[in-house]
């Protein structure tokens, strides 16, 4: 059980959340949305980054489902690669 209980702990550490907010000028739009980070997976550089937004305005209403990814490029000074 201890064990299982370590996993899921390793596991959700490389998750966190995060909420979105914004505005848009044409057409005007006041945006609300939450994000996700969860990484690296694949390799240590790659991360994904999902979202979900939702905007409305005076005339018009969006909504959008987003699944992101990023890349950090490996480059290190210190070790001089």
């Amino acid at each position: 059980m201890r064990e299982l209980e370590r996993e899921i702990e390793k596991e959700l550490r490389g998750v966190q959340f995060g909420v979105r907010i914004g505005f848009g000028l044409d057409p005007e739009l006041c945006l609300i949305g939450v994000h996700a980070g969860i990484g690296p997976i694949f390799s240590r550089d790659f991360y994904l980054r999902p979202n979900a937004e939702f905007g409305f305005g005076e005339l018009t209403d969006a909504f959008g489902l987003n699944l992101e990814g990023a890349y950090r490029m490996p480059i290190s000074f210190r070790q001089g690669r």
